[in-house]
């Protein structure tokens, strides 16, 4: 049984992983679009009923496993869960959506709403284990890729995974090391990994594995942020907004 975050991470990502092939689950309910009506937006409450409880399970189990307080998980969890599921709905409105107003806008907006006005709760913080969450999305998101991908792309697709993908990490870790002569060996493979395969994904799976302090984890999102993210943003009013017909 593993003893760390990391282990249960990969072994219940595994885990639903092989749900989902063997049939034991074939479907997973998400909001729909909604115009008036956000109640519209959830048309079966039986299904969202056993995603709860089957996420409540799955992650209760690792937390049990990992000596901390069940009850005070589960009861933070569920919290959780409805702000996510609240965020989802908000980001499936019509005419939101149309504009860019996602779900992740609006889970954003919500923790900032809550830590800057109530506080964040100490019972809602052992229930937002986001590490764990993320660790597990990470594992799922990986077999979705690389199953989609090989399927779409066949060989070349595994060319790029398989080649390019390393050669560029590669050439970014003797850049860090012998070009800019970076000190910490954890930010300069997190930042290859991060630039080279898909950004705050890579460098939270990366920064879990070589054990970075968190200053280096956040490094690359902060340079990501200043250096490109500040020219989008000036870039985009000049745009022309697309929508889909």
């Amino acid at each position: 049984m593993p003893r760390s975050e990391d282990g249960w991470s990969v072994l219940l990502g595994f885990a639903v992983i092989a749900a989902c092939a063997t049939g034991v689950v074939s479907t997973v309910p998400a909001p729909g679009g909604w115009t008036i009506d956000p109640l519209a937006s959830l048309r079966d409450p039986t299904a969202w009923g056993a995603l709860v409880v089957g996420l409540a399970l799955l992650t209760g189990l690792a937390v049990w496993a990992l000596g901390l307080s069940v009850r005070s998980y589960l009861g933070g969890f569920v919290v959780v869960f409805a702000l996510a599921v609240l965020a989802r709905v908000l980001g499936a409105q019509a005419t939101l959506k149309t504009i860019g107003l996602g779900y992740a806008l609006w889970a954003l907006a919500l923790g900032l709403l809550i830590a800057n006005t109530v506080g964040t709760p100490r019972w809602l913080e052992v229930g937002a284990r986001s590490e764990l969450f993320i660790r597990i999305g990470l594992v799922l998101l990986g077999a979705e890729l690389l199953v989609g991908r090989i399927l779409e792309l066949g060989g070349p697709g595994l060319v790029v995974a398989y080649v390019v993908t390393p050669v560029i990490i590669v050439l970014m870790w003797l850049f860090g090391t012998r070009a800019l002569r970076m000190q910490s060996k954890a930010l300069t493979i997190i930042i290859a990994c991060a630039t080279s395969v898909c950004g705050v994904s890579a460098a939270v799976a990366v920064a879990a594995a070589v054990r970075a302090k968190k200053s280096e984890n956040l490094a690359p999102l902060d340079a990501k942020a200043h250096v490109f993210d500040g020219g989008e943003i000036a870039e985009f009013p000049r745009q022309p907004v697309c929508h889909d017909r």
